[in-house]
């Protein structure tokens, strides 16, 4: 039970740093009413080597997305245009919409989740899900094919037109890699070395916790047994005997009746004749 004590902050300590570090991080961003796109590469998003982006906004109205490569242009999307009446993709900014969805997505009040996907027919294709696309409700929105591939893509997003918005992300990467081909696969992004670079710190770190409280606990067990040993050796065994007796605690010599115990040096050599030896006392007539 001491062992379990002594053990468990250690174990705490550890499930709270794990937990902590395990936790994905959101990053929440602002726009304005201001009909003007912010890039998010400076924030890591999408990851190196994603397919698909996954996020939350709110806003009454006009939530846009811009989907540039260094190829092309950017191409649209528009979530909740027409006060919230309609969704569309179109090649170019304030293009023609070659995509349409009808009816209200967005939300004055609360967070919608939408998922955005460049990955299909070979990154040749985008579309847009209301829903997490890893949940059972997804529902796809938008889709258009394209005569071109997406690739190394930055993503911008706006409002305007009447409405601001709040965006909410996940700063770690929400696709594998192994999507790839193989040909486009790259040297693992830095973030990617981060997380294996603190999961072995992490590993290490149980360890040096592991040892220090199982240290600990051996040594008060150590400790406690050194002290019940010392408390079960101080008995005496008998008032009385003739002759001399072995015992487990003690050597008796032949005495009379004890009267008083005397604490005595633990050398055989000050016990007489008529006392009684016990490591360390002895009694007189």
């Amino acid at each position: 039970m001491e062992c379990i004590c002594i053990f468990l902050p250690f174990c705490v300590v550890f499930a709270t740093v794990a937990a902590v570090n395990s936790v994905q991080r959101t990053m929440k961003i602002s726009t304005t009413k201001e009909y003007k796109y912010q890039y998010l590469d400076e924030y890591g998003i999408p990851a190196q080597g994603s397919t698909t982006l996954t996020f939350k906004v709110k806003a009454c109205n006009d939530a846009h997305l811009a989907i540039r490569t260094p190829e092309i242009d950017p191409l649209e999307i528009v979530i909740g245009g027409w006060e919230n009446n309609r969704s569309c993709i179109r090649l170019i900014s304030q293009g023609d919409c070659l995509s349409i969805n009808v009816g209200g997505v967005l939300s004055c009040d609360e967070y919608r989740v939408f998922t955005l996907d460049w990955k299909g027919r070979e990154g040749r294709q985008v579309s847009l899900s209301l829903g997490n696309a890893t949940s059972d409700n997804s529902k796809t929105i938008l889709s258009l094919p394209l005569k071109f591939r997406l690739l190394n893509v930055s993503i911008g997003i706006s409002t305007g037109f009447g409405s601001s918005g709040e965006w909410l992300f996940q700063d770690v990467s929400q696709s594998a890699i192994a999507e790839m081909e193989e040909p486009e696969k790259e040297v693992l992004p830095t973030k990617a070395l981060i997380i294996i670079i603190t999961g072995v710190a992490l590993t290490v770190l149980a360890i040096v916790a592991a040892t220090i409280g199982i240290l600990l606990c051996l040594r008060y067990k150590r400790n406690r047994e050194s002290r019940t040993n010392i408390e079960n050796s101080q008995y005496i065994v008998s008032t009385e005997t003739d002759g001399q007796v072995e015992h487990d605690y003690a050597k008796l010599t032949e005495f009379s009746n004890i009267k008083q115990l005397m604490p005595v040096s633990f050398s055989d050599d000050h016990c007489e004749q008529s006392v009684y030896c016990l490591y360390g006392i002895r009694g007189t007539n």
